[in-house]
Protein backbone atom coordinates (compact mmCIF):
# COMPACT_ATOMS: atom_id res chain seq x y z
CA UNK A 1 0.00 0.00 0.00
CA UNK A 2 1.29 3.69 -1.02
CA UNK A 3 2.68 4.85 2.92
CA UNK A 4 2.54 8.57 1.38
CA UNK A 5 -1.62 8.00 1.27
CA UNK A 6 -2.38 5.72 4.31
CA UNK A 7 -1.60 6.90 7.90
CA UNK A 8 -1.60 3.90 9.42
CA UNK A 9 1.63 2.81 7.82
CA UNK A 10 3.57 5.39 10.38
CA UNK A 11 2.11 3.85 13.68
CA UNK A 12 3.69 0.71 15.38
CA UNK A 13 2.77 -2.36 13.90
CA UNK A 14 1.84 -4.34 16.91
CA UNK A 15 -0.02 -1.42 18.34
CA UNK A 16 -3.35 -2.41 19.13
CA UNK A 17 -6.16 -0.65 17.51
CA UNK A 18 -10.48 -0.66 17.83
CA UNK A 19 -12.05 0.65 14.64
CA UNK A 20 -15.34 2.09 15.63
CA UNK A 21 -16.97 3.60 12.69
CA UNK A 22 -16.33 3.59 8.55
CA UNK A 23 -17.01 5.77 5.80
CA UNK A 24 -16.85 5.46 2.70
CA UNK A 25 -17.03 9.11 0.87
CA UNK A 26 -17.75 9.06 -3.37
CA UNK A 27 -17.57 12.70 -4.85
CA UNK A 28 -20.42 12.03 -7.66
CA UNK A 29 -24.24 11.83 -7.56
CA UNK A 30 -24.54 8.28 -9.29
CA UNK A 31 -23.42 5.55 -7.36
CA UNK A 32 -26.33 4.24 -5.38
CA UNK A 33 -25.67 3.17 -1.47
CA UNK A 34 -27.18 -0.35 -1.55
CA UNK A 35 -24.56 -1.54 -4.13
CA UNK A 36 -21.70 -0.14 -2.29
CA UNK A 37 -23.26 -1.76 0.85
CA UNK A 38 -23.45 -4.92 -1.17
CA UNK A 39 -19.76 -4.80 -2.45
CA UNK A 40 -18.06 -3.69 1.05
CA UNK A 41 -19.97 -5.31 3.75
CA UNK A 42 -17.85 -8.20 4.36
CA UNK A 43 -14.90 -6.15 5.01
CA UNK A 44 -16.17 -3.44 6.87
CA UNK A 45 -17.81 -6.25 8.92
CA UNK A 46 -14.75 -7.84 9.34
CA UNK A 47 -12.98 -4.86 10.92
CA UNK A 48 -15.84 -3.65 12.91
CA UNK A 49 -16.46 -6.85 14.58
CA UNK A 50 -13.09 -7.42 15.70
CA UNK A 51 -12.58 -6.26 19.51
CA UNK A 52 -9.06 -4.65 19.10
CA UNK A 53 -6.23 -5.82 16.23
CA UNK A 54 -2.84 -5.11 16.04
CA UNK A 55 -1.87 -1.53 13.38
CA UNK A 56 -0.39 -4.39 10.41
CA UNK A 57 -4.61 -6.89 10.10
CA UNK A 58 -5.91 -3.43 9.70
CA UNK A 59 -4.03 -2.37 7.50
CA UNK A 60 -4.23 -5.73 5.66
CA UNK A 61 -8.29 -5.47 5.74
CA UNK A 62 -7.93 -1.18 4.34
CA UNK A 63 -6.19 -2.15 1.54
CA UNK A 64 -8.44 -5.65 1.15
CA UNK A 65 -11.55 -2.39 1.04
CA UNK A 66 -9.70 0.05 -1.43
CA UNK A 67 -8.67 -3.06 -4.00
CA UNK A 68 -12.37 -3.88 -4.38
CA UNK A 69 -13.28 -0.19 -4.29
CA UNK A 70 -11.09 0.15 -7.35
CA UNK A 71 -11.34 -3.29 -9.03
CA UNK A 72 -15.19 -1.77 -9.87
CA UNK A 73 -13.04 0.04 -12.26
CA UNK A 74 -15.93 3.08 -11.85
CA UNK A 75 -14.02 5.38 -9.13
CA UNK A 76 -10.77 7.21 -9.82
CA UNK A 77 -7.37 6.05 -8.13
CA UNK A 78 -6.36 6.42 -5.53
CA UNK A 79 -8.26 6.23 -2.87
CA UNK A 80 -7.63 8.60 -0.12
CA UNK A 81 -7.75 7.15 3.51
CA UNK A 82 -7.80 9.27 6.66
CA UNK A 83 -7.68 8.01 10.13
CA UNK A 84 -9.52 10.29 12.87
CA UNK A 85 -9.10 9.57 16.75
CA UNK A 86 -12.63 9.49 18.42
CA UNK A 87 -13.18 11.34 21.77
CA UNK A 88 -13.40 8.39 23.98
CA UNK A 89 -11.72 6.93 27.19
CA UNK A 90 -8.86 5.30 24.86
CA UNK A 91 -6.87 6.43 22.32
CA UNK A 92 -6.90 3.63 20.19
CA UNK A 93 -10.28 3.80 18.72
CA UNK A 94 -10.46 5.03 15.84
CA UNK A 95 -12.66 6.08 12.38
CA UNK A 96 -11.31 5.03 8.81
CA UNK A 97 -12.57 7.14 5.80
CA UNK A 98 -12.21 6.47 2.12
CA UNK A 99 -12.57 9.44 -0.18
CA UNK A 100 -12.59 8.63 -3.78
CA UNK A 101 -14.53 10.12 -7.45
CA UNK A 102 -16.72 8.87 -9.99
CA UNK A 103 -15.25 7.77 -13.14
CA UNK A 104 -18.08 8.88 -16.34
CA UNK A 105 -15.92 7.14 -19.62
CA UNK A 106 -13.26 5.42 -20.26
CA UNK A 107 -11.19 4.41 -22.96
CA UNK A 108 -7.84 2.48 -23.46
CA UNK A 109 -6.06 1.03 -26.51
CA UNK A 110 -4.21 -1.99 -25.46
CA UNK A 111 -2.66 -5.38 -26.85
CA UNK A 112 -2.85 -9.14 -25.51
CA UNK A 113 -1.51 -12.19 -26.32
CA UNK A 114 -3.06 -15.37 -26.39
CA UNK A 115 -2.35 -19.02 -27.19
CA UNK A 116 -0.54 -17.92 -30.72
CA UNK A 117 -2.55 -14.76 -30.82
CA UNK A 118 -1.65 -11.51 -30.68
CA UNK A 119 -4.68 -8.82 -30.43
CA UNK A 120 -4.91 -4.19 -30.83
CA UNK A 121 -8.05 -3.77 -28.88
CA UNK A 122 -9.98 -0.05 -28.31
CA UNK A 123 -12.48 0.07 -25.97
CA UNK A 124 -15.13 3.13 -24.83
CA UNK A 125 -16.87 2.74 -22.08
CA UNK A 126 -19.85 4.82 -20.23
CA UNK A 127 -19.21 3.94 -16.73
CA UNK A 128 -21.45 3.23 -13.54
CA UNK A 129 -25.01 3.53 -16.27
CA UNK A 130 -27.63 2.95 -13.48
CA UNK A 131 -25.50 3.69 -10.19
CA UNK A 132 -24.81 -0.01 -9.48
CA UNK A 133 -21.28 -0.53 -11.81
CA UNK A 134 -22.66 -1.10 -15.01
CA UNK A 135 -20.44 -0.33 -17.86
CA UNK A 136 -21.34 0.13 -21.73
CA UNK A 137 -18.62 -0.91 -23.67
CA UNK A 138 -18.31 -0.23 -27.72
CA UNK A 139 -15.13 -2.20 -28.63
CA UNK A 140 -13.04 -2.94 -31.88
CA UNK A 141 -10.22 -5.47 -31.83
CA UNK A 142 -7.74 -6.82 -34.66
CA UNK A 143 -6.35 -10.08 -34.53
CA UNK A 144 -2.68 -10.09 -36.36
CA UNK A 145 -1.26 -13.56 -36.30
CA UNK A 146 -3.45 -16.59 -36.35
CA UNK A 147 -7.02 -15.66 -37.68
CA UNK A 148 -6.21 -11.98 -38.58
CA UNK A 149 -9.17 -11.28 -37.70
CA UNK A 150 -11.58 -8.47 -36.97
CA UNK A 151 -14.34 -7.60 -34.22
CA UNK A 152 -16.71 -5.05 -33.72
CA UNK A 153 -19.38 -5.62 -30.21
CA UNK A 154 -21.13 -3.59 -27.96
CA UNK A 155 -21.66 -4.75 -24.87
CA UNK A 156 -23.65 -4.11 -21.33
CA UNK A 157 -22.11 -5.82 -18.28
CA UNK A 158 -23.40 -5.91 -14.49
CA UNK A 159 -20.99 -6.67 -11.86
CA UNK A 160 -23.66 -7.93 -9.03
CA UNK A 161 -26.98 -9.59 -10.03
CA UNK A 162 -29.69 -10.40 -6.89
CA UNK A 163 -27.75 -8.74 -4.38
CA UNK A 164 -25.16 -11.89 -5.02
CA UNK A 165 -21.68 -10.10 -5.16
CA UNK A 166 -19.62 -13.07 -6.34
CA UNK A 167 -22.06 -12.66 -9.49
CA UNK A 168 -21.73 -10.44 -12.93
CA UNK A 169 -23.51 -10.72 -15.42
CA UNK A 170 -22.37 -9.49 -19.16
CA UNK A 171 -25.82 -8.74 -19.82
CA UNK A 172 -26.00 -8.02 -23.92
CA UNK A 173 -23.03 -8.44 -26.14
CA UNK A 174 -24.05 -7.33 -30.10
CA UNK A 175 -20.95 -8.53 -32.31
CA UNK A 176 -19.79 -8.57 -35.59
CA UNK A 177 -16.66 -10.51 -36.36
CA UNK A 178 -14.52 -11.56 -39.48
CA UNK A 179 -11.72 -14.31 -39.35
CA UNK A 180 -9.63 -15.65 -41.65
CA UNK A 181 -8.18 -19.66 -41.84
CA UNK A 182 -5.58 -19.97 -44.22
CA UNK A 183 -4.53 -23.52 -42.67
CA UNK A 184 -7.91 -24.04 -43.96
CA UNK A 185 -8.48 -21.67 -46.58
CA UNK A 186 -11.49 -20.88 -45.94
CA UNK A 187 -12.98 -17.29 -44.18
CA UNK A 188 -15.71 -16.48 -41.55
CA UNK A 189 -17.89 -14.01 -41.37
CA UNK A 190 -19.75 -13.59 -37.77
CA UNK A 191 -23.03 -11.76 -36.58
CA UNK A 192 -24.64 -12.62 -33.47
CA UNK A 193 -25.97 -12.30 -29.80
CA UNK A 194 -24.27 -13.45 -26.60
CA UNK A 195 -24.79 -13.36 -23.03
CA UNK A 196 -22.56 -14.17 -20.05
CA UNK A 197 -22.70 -14.83 -15.87
CA UNK A 198 -19.46 -14.84 -14.39
CA UNK A 199 -19.54 -16.51 -11.16
CA UNK A 200 -16.82 -18.38 -8.54
CA UNK A 201 -17.52 -22.05 -6.19
CA UNK A 202 -15.18 -24.14 -4.67
CA UNK A 203 -14.02 -25.34 -7.81
CA UNK A 204 -12.69 -22.27 -9.42
CA UNK A 205 -14.10 -19.20 -11.86
CA UNK A 206 -16.71 -19.58 -14.09
CA UNK A 207 -18.41 -18.57 -16.77
CA UNK A 208 -21.70 -19.29 -18.37
CA UNK A 209 -22.64 -18.04 -21.76
CA UNK A 210 -25.74 -18.52 -24.25
CA UNK A 211 -24.88 -17.17 -28.10
CA UNK A 212 -26.71 -17.22 -31.32
CA UNK A 213 -24.87 -16.07 -34.46
CA UNK A 214 -25.12 -16.15 -37.93
CA UNK A 215 -22.43 -17.33 -39.98
CA UNK A 216 -21.28 -17.03 -43.51
CA UNK A 217 -18.44 -19.63 -44.80
CA UNK A 218 -16.65 -18.65 -47.82
CA UNK A 219 -13.87 -19.56 -49.75
CA UNK A 220 -10.56 -18.37 -49.16
CA UNK A 221 -9.33 -16.61 -52.52
CA UNK A 222 -8.95 -18.56 -55.62
CA UNK A 223 -7.09 -21.58 -54.17
CA UNK A 224 -9.77 -23.22 -52.05
CA UNK A 225 -10.13 -26.74 -52.85
CA UNK A 226 -13.29 -28.10 -53.88
CA UNK A 227 -14.08 -30.01 -50.65
CA UNK A 228 -13.72 -26.84 -48.47
CA UNK A 229 -15.78 -25.20 -51.03
CA UNK A 230 -18.15 -27.32 -50.18
CA UNK A 231 -18.44 -26.21 -46.81
CA UNK A 232 -19.31 -22.28 -48.19
CA UNK A 233 -23.26 -21.38 -47.08
CA UNK A 234 -25.18 -19.32 -44.95
CA UNK A 235 -26.09 -21.60 -41.32
CA UNK A 236 -27.50 -20.38 -37.88
CA UNK A 237 -25.47 -21.48 -34.55
CA UNK A 238 -27.21 -21.23 -31.18
CA UNK A 239 -25.25 -22.39 -28.43
CA UNK A 240 -24.45 -22.97 -25.04
CA UNK A 241 -20.53 -22.53 -23.57
CA UNK A 242 -19.54 -23.16 -20.11
CA UNK A 243 -15.49 -22.96 -18.86
CA UNK A 244 -14.41 -23.46 -15.66
CA UNK A 245 -10.99 -22.62 -14.13
CA UNK A 246 -8.81 -23.58 -11.49
CA UNK A 247 -5.79 -21.44 -11.37
CA UNK A 248 -2.90 -21.26 -9.10
CA UNK A 249 -0.02 -20.06 -11.15
CA UNK A 250 2.11 -17.35 -10.19
CA UNK A 251 2.64 -15.47 -13.52
CA UNK A 252 0.27 -16.49 -16.58
CA UNK A 253 2.93 -16.39 -18.99
CA UNK A 254 6.22 -18.30 -17.21
CA UNK A 255 4.88 -19.61 -13.77
CA UNK A 256 7.40 -21.18 -11.42
CA UNK A 257 5.02 -22.95 -8.64
CA UNK A 258 0.96 -23.73 -9.21
CA UNK A 259 -1.05 -25.46 -11.50
CA UNK A 260 -4.07 -24.89 -14.17
CA UNK A 261 -6.76 -26.82 -14.98
CA UNK A 262 -9.29 -25.17 -17.54
CA UNK A 263 -12.24 -27.08 -18.71
CA UNK A 264 -14.60 -25.61 -21.70
CA UNK A 265 -17.94 -27.36 -22.64
CA UNK A 266 -19.87 -26.24 -25.39
CA UNK A 267 -23.66 -27.23 -26.02
CA UNK A 268 -24.66 -25.98 -29.91
CA UNK A 269 -27.91 -26.88 -31.65
CA UNK A 270 -30.03 -26.63 -27.80
CA UNK A 271 -32.00 -24.15 -28.68
CA UNK A 272 -32.12 -24.60 -33.34
CA UNK A 273 -29.93 -23.35 -35.67
CA UNK A 274 -28.08 -25.95 -37.99
CA UNK A 275 -25.42 -27.13 -36.00
CA UNK A 276 -26.09 -29.87 -33.33
CA UNK A 277 -23.18 -31.26 -30.62
CA UNK A 278 -20.73 -31.02 -28.11
CA UNK A 279 -17.54 -30.14 -27.73
CA UNK A 280 -14.90 -30.60 -24.51
CA UNK A 281 -11.77 -28.98 -24.65
CA UNK A 282 -9.37 -29.60 -21.29
CA UNK A 283 -6.19 -27.63 -21.04
CA UNK A 284 -4.07 -28.65 -17.82
CA UNK A 285 -0.30 -27.49 -16.43
CA UNK A 286 1.47 -28.20 -13.53
CA UNK A 287 4.87 -26.31 -12.20
CA UNK A 288 7.78 -26.71 -9.33
CA UNK A 289 10.81 -25.26 -8.54
CA UNK A 290 13.37 -28.41 -7.58
CA UNK A 291 16.76 -25.80 -8.02
CA UNK A 292 16.63 -21.99 -7.57
CA UNK A 293 16.16 -21.19 -11.40
CA UNK A 294 14.80 -24.12 -13.21
CA UNK A 295 11.54 -24.59 -12.99
CA UNK A 296 9.89 -27.90 -14.38
CA UNK A 297 6.44 -27.64 -16.37
CA UNK A 298 4.09 -30.41 -17.40
CA UNK A 299 1.12 -29.88 -19.03
CA UNK A 300 -2.08 -31.98 -21.09
CA UNK A 301 -4.81 -31.39 -23.25
CA UNK A 302 -7.73 -32.83 -24.48
CA UNK A 303 -10.10 -31.76 -27.31
CA UNK A 304 -13.28 -34.24 -28.28
CA UNK A 305 -16.37 -33.11 -30.52
CA UNK A 306 -19.25 -35.15 -30.55
CA UNK A 307 -21.83 -34.21 -33.49
CA UNK A 308 -24.42 -37.34 -32.66
CA UNK A 309 -24.36 -38.52 -36.37
CA UNK A 310 -25.06 -34.87 -38.04
CA UNK A 311 -22.78 -33.09 -40.73
CA UNK A 312 -19.74 -31.22 -39.13
CA UNK A 313 -18.70 -27.85 -40.32
CA UNK A 314 -14.95 -27.06 -40.87
CA UNK A 315 -15.50 -24.02 -38.47
CA UNK A 316 -16.00 -26.50 -35.83
CA UNK A 317 -13.82 -29.16 -35.74
CA UNK A 318 -10.91 -29.45 -33.87
CA UNK A 319 -7.29 -28.39 -35.28
CA UNK A 320 -4.15 -29.29 -33.35
CA UNK A 321 -0.44 -28.62 -33.37
CA UNK A 322 2.08 -25.40 -34.05
CA UNK A 323 4.87 -23.58 -32.08
CA UNK A 324 2.70 -22.95 -28.75
CA UNK A 325 1.34 -26.65 -28.94
CA UNK A 326 2.74 -29.87 -30.13
CA UNK A 327 6.16 -27.80 -31.55
CA UNK A 328 7.80 -29.09 -34.30
CA UNK A 329 4.63 -29.00 -36.75
CA UNK A 330 3.12 -25.88 -38.71
CA UNK A 331 0.35 -24.66 -37.01
CA UNK A 332 -2.51 -26.47 -37.15
CA UNK A 333 -0.11 -29.12 -38.99
CA UNK A 334 -1.05 -32.09 -36.83
CA UNK A 335 -3.39 -34.39 -38.33
CA UNK A 336 -5.80 -35.23 -41.49
CA UNK A 337 -4.44 -32.74 -44.79
CA UNK A 338 -5.18 -32.92 -48.18
CA UNK A 339 -3.25 -31.22 -50.47
CA UNK A 340 -1.67 -29.56 -47.83
CA UNK A 341 -5.04 -27.84 -46.29
CA UNK A 342 -5.99 -28.99 -42.62
CA UNK A 343 -9.48 -30.81 -42.63
CA UNK A 344 -9.53 -30.82 -38.80
CA UNK A 345 -10.44 -33.51 -36.75
CA UNK A 346 -12.88 -34.83 -33.57
CA UNK A 347 -10.19 -35.85 -30.85
CA UNK A 348 -6.91 -34.95 -29.92
CA UNK A 349 -4.42 -34.78 -27.54
CA UNK A 350 -1.41 -33.57 -26.57
CA UNK A 351 1.31 -34.15 -23.58
CA UNK A 352 4.69 -32.02 -22.90
CA UNK A 353 7.48 -31.62 -20.45
CA UNK A 354 9.47 -29.04 -20.53
CA UNK A 355 12.30 -27.78 -18.15
CA UNK A 356 13.04 -23.70 -17.75
CA UNK A 357 16.18 -22.28 -16.48
CA UNK A 358 16.17 -18.70 -15.69
CA UNK A 359 19.45 -16.98 -17.33
CA UNK A 360 18.42 -13.07 -16.18
CA UNK A 361 17.53 -12.27 -13.40
CA UNK A 362 18.83 -15.08 -11.49
CA UNK A 363 16.95 -15.99 -8.03
CA UNK A 364 19.59 -17.37 -4.94
CA UNK A 365 16.82 -19.80 -3.59
CA UNK A 366 14.50 -21.57 -5.03
CA UNK A 367 11.52 -20.18 -2.70
CA UNK A 368 12.58 -17.12 -3.55
CA UNK A 369 11.75 -17.98 -7.10
CA UNK A 370 8.41 -16.58 -7.04
CA UNK A 371 9.69 -13.08 -5.86
CA UNK A 372 12.04 -12.70 -8.27
CA UNK A 373 8.98 -13.29 -11.06
CA UNK A 374 6.74 -11.01 -9.56
CA UNK A 375 9.22 -7.97 -9.36
CA UNK A 376 11.17 -8.39 -12.49
CA UNK A 377 9.06 -6.99 -15.50
CA UNK A 378 11.28 -9.43 -18.27
CA UNK A 379 13.24 -12.68 -17.83
CA UNK A 380 15.55 -14.45 -20.54
CA UNK A 381 15.36 -18.47 -19.87
CA UNK A 382 16.75 -21.04 -21.83
CA UNK A 383 14.56 -24.41 -22.24
CA UNK A 384 14.33 -27.93 -23.06
CA UNK A 385 11.12 -30.09 -24.26
CA UNK A 386 9.61 -33.25 -25.25
CA UNK A 387 6.10 -33.17 -26.98
CA UNK A 388 3.74 -35.79 -28.01
CA UNK A 389 0.41 -35.82 -29.27
CA UNK A 390 -2.46 -36.78 -31.96
CA UNK A 391 -5.41 -35.66 -33.68
CA UNK A 392 -8.21 -38.04 -35.62
CA UNK A 393 -11.46 -37.55 -37.30
CA UNK A 394 -14.01 -40.39 -36.04
CA UNK A 395 -16.17 -39.08 -38.37
CA UNK A 396 -18.40 -40.48 -35.21
CA UNK A 397 -18.20 -44.16 -37.05
CA UNK A 398 -16.50 -45.09 -33.41
CA UNK A 399 -18.01 -45.25 -30.20
CA UNK A 400 -16.03 -43.50 -27.54
CA UNK A 401 -14.02 -45.77 -26.02
CA UNK A 402 -12.73 -47.22 -29.51
CA UNK A 403 -12.27 -43.80 -30.41
CA UNK A 404 -9.98 -43.20 -27.58
CA UNK A 405 -8.18 -46.43 -28.50
CA UNK A 406 -7.46 -45.19 -31.84
CA UNK A 407 -6.49 -41.82 -30.21
CA UNK A 408 -3.62 -43.11 -27.93
CA UNK A 409 -2.14 -45.43 -30.42
CA UNK A 410 1.78 -45.68 -29.75
CA UNK A 411 1.75 -46.33 -33.78
CA UNK A 412 -0.30 -42.92 -34.74
CA UNK A 413 1.53 -40.19 -31.98
CA UNK A 414 3.67 -37.51 -33.06
CA UNK A 415 6.54 -37.11 -30.95
CA UNK A 416 9.27 -33.99 -31.15
CA UNK A 417 12.04 -32.69 -29.38
CA UNK A 418 14.02 -29.60 -28.89
CA UNK A 419 15.78 -26.42 -27.12
CA UNK A 420 15.30 -22.99 -27.54
CA UNK A 421 15.36 -19.56 -26.10
CA UNK A 422 12.60 -17.57 -24.64
CA UNK A 423 11.72 -14.31 -23.71
CA UNK A 424 9.24 -13.30 -20.66
CA UNK A 425 7.00 -10.45 -20.41
CA UNK A 426 5.65 -9.95 -17.22
CA UNK A 427 3.56 -6.88 -17.66
CA UNK A 428 4.54 -3.82 -19.78
CA UNK A 429 3.46 -4.12 -22.83
CA UNK A 430 1.44 -7.29 -22.16
CA UNK A 431 1.75 -10.75 -20.50
CA UNK A 432 3.89 -12.71 -22.88
CA UNK A 433 5.95 -15.83 -23.90
CA UNK A 434 8.21 -15.38 -26.67
CA UNK A 435 9.90 -18.87 -28.05
CA UNK A 436 12.57 -18.97 -30.48
CA UNK A 437 12.54 -22.69 -30.67
CA UNK A 438 15.17 -25.42 -33.09
CA UNK A 439 12.36 -28.35 -32.62
CA UNK A 440 13.39 -31.74 -34.43
CA UNK A 441 9.84 -33.85 -34.81
CA UNK A 442 11.01 -37.66 -34.15
CA UNK A 443 7.71 -39.36 -35.48
CA UNK A 444 5.03 -37.63 -37.96
CA UNK A 445 2.75 -38.90 -40.23
CA UNK A 446 3.51 -37.95 -44.34
CA UNK A 447 0.35 -35.59 -44.36
CA UNK A 448 1.60 -33.46 -41.60
CA UNK A 449 2.64 -30.58 -42.03
CA UNK A 450 6.14 -30.18 -40.75
CA UNK A 451 8.19 -27.14 -38.80
CA UNK A 452 11.29 -29.14 -38.75
CA UNK A 453 14.44 -27.18 -37.53
CA UNK A 454 13.99 -23.23 -36.47
CA UNK A 455 10.09 -21.92 -34.89
CA UNK A 456 9.34 -18.76 -33.18
CA UNK A 457 5.97 -18.98 -30.92
CA UNK A 458 4.36 -16.22 -28.87
CA UNK A 459 1.64 -16.45 -26.22
CA UNK A 460 0.33 -17.11 -22.72
CA UNK A 461 0.49 -21.15 -22.98
CA UNK A 462 3.04 -23.36 -24.22
CA UNK A 463 2.53 -27.32 -23.75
Amino acid sequence: MDKNNDPLTSLPTDKLLKVEDIVIDIKGNKTKSDFLKLILEPYIETLLDINKSVVSSVIDNVRRIKEEILSLGIYKDPVKISVEKLNTNSDDNISLKFQTEEKYYDGLISSQVGNGEWDLNGRLSWLNVFGRGEKLTLNAEREFLKTRGVTYSLSMFKPTIWNYRNLSWDVLKIFSRHDVSPWSKYCELQKGLSSKLYFKSFLGQHQTEIESIWREIYPYRDVTMMEVRCEAGNFIKTSLRHTVTADSRNHAAASSTGSLIQLETEIAGLFGGDTMGVKNILDSEYNFTPLPNLTMTSGFQFGHLNSFGSRVSIADKLFYGGPTSLRGFKLYGVGPHNRGIAMGGTLYYGMGLQARYTVWPRSTSAASESTTDATTPYAVQIHSFANVGNLIDTNNDLGLRDSIQRLFDSNDARISIGTGLSIVIRSFPFPARIELNFAYPLKYHPQDRVNDGFQMGIGLRFL
